[in-house]
Order: C-alpha cells, then structure tokens, then sequence
C-alpha cells in the first residue's frame, strides 16, 4: 500500500494477524485488501460471518461512503474484506474490475445492510 490503512472492523477483529493489499487502481484512497488470518477454517468463518454482520449494521454503514459494495469472504483459514465506491472511486471501471476480481476468492459471506 502507499501508506497505511486500518479498516473499520468489530473489536474482535482488531488483534488478529493481517495483511493488508491494495490494488494500484491510480487512487490512495480506494483498492483496499485486508486478509486476516485465523487458526482454522472455522474460526474463519465465524469471523467472517461477525464482520459481515458489523459491516451492515448502521454503524458499520457509518465507516463508508453512500453506496459502497462491501465483500466478504473465507478461504480456508483466510477472512478476506474489501469493497469500493462506485460515487468516490476516480476510475469506476478500475475499481471495479479490481474489486471483482478480489471479490472472487474463497466463498462469500453476504453483507446485509
């Protein structure tokens, strides 16, 4: 990344191994990546599962722009998060791209809003 970056995230999730990416889309605000890493598949998914339901609650709505696509997903011991802003990103079709391509990794956790 050019600088960093801490998503808004659960408590839970704050101390947990991360790695965080972002996709060169020509914008340091946007093309984020964070893959945090648990002891085994399924305190994957219930972490997953926990971000998912935080990110659409109203507060985790709070922590992103109008419109923004969250995503989601588990692989393996893996929980991946990313999203973009159709209204903010400078190249829509970039982020985009970018977005669903990392969007198409592990299995989904959808986020309800």
């Amino acid at each position: 990344p050019a600088g960093p970056y801490r998503p808004p995230e659960p408590a839970s999730l704050a101390q947990l191994p991360r790695a965080v990416f972002q996709a060169r889309i020509g914008d340091p605000a946007h093309g984020w990546v964070v893959c945090y890493q648990l002891p085994d598949a399924p305190a994957a998914e219930r972490a997953a599962r926990e971000l998912a339901a935080w990110l659409g609650s109203g507060f985790g709505q709070t922590n992103f722009p109008a419109g923004a696509q969250l995503h989601v997903a588990q692989d393996g011991s893996v929980v991946i998060f990313t999203w973009w802003s159709p209204e903010t990103a400078p190249d829509a079709e970039l982020a985009e791209t970018a977005y669903d391509a990392v969007a198409s990794v592990g299995v989904e956790i959808p986020v309800l809003k």
